[in-house]
């Protein structure tokens, strides 16, 4: 795979295996950001296309902010795709429903959504914005 060139000063593109660390070549999102220098930092945009790993990293990610809340970035929105193949345990829908409670728990909204045209019942494209608690308060 060709490695994405940003133009200069427009964008910075990191291509990195995120994982949990089992395999070598590996890296959990917060060692990343550790190299990078990005804790207490804004992310504009982080881009995750994991191949159904999305429900566990973001599940990690989100508890890790729980954690270690002052070391983690500022994330304004969060690209992802879902793939909704059955979990061993529970339904697909159910699985994402709890996926996106944690988003909202976290004051994410979706913004847009696509299906994805490589199949199209199963993998969609969802771009979440954070956004300020007070939108989601009833009046």
């Amino acid at each position: 795979m060709e490695l994405f060139k940003c133009p200069e000063n427009v964008c910075t593109f990191h291509q990195v295996f995120l994982g949990s660390e089992e395999y070598d070549s590996s890296k959990s999102l917060q060692m990343v950001m550790n190299e990078l220098g990005h804790q207490k930092r804004q992310i504009h945009i982080l881009k995750v296309d994991i191949e159904g790993g999305e429900f566990n990293f973001f599940e990690e990610l989100f508890q890790s902010s729980n954690e270690k809340q002052s070391d983690l970035p500022y994330i304004r929105q969060i690209l992802f795709e879902i793939h909704l193949a059955p979990g061993e345990n529970e339904a697909p829908s159910q699985r994402t429903h709890e996926l996106f409670e944690l988003f909202r728990s976290h004051n994410y909204a979706i913004f847009h959504k696509e299906a994805n045209l490589y199949d199209a019942q199963n993998v969609f494209e969802y771009a979440m914005l954070r956004l300020n608690p007070s939108f989601f308060q009833s009046p």
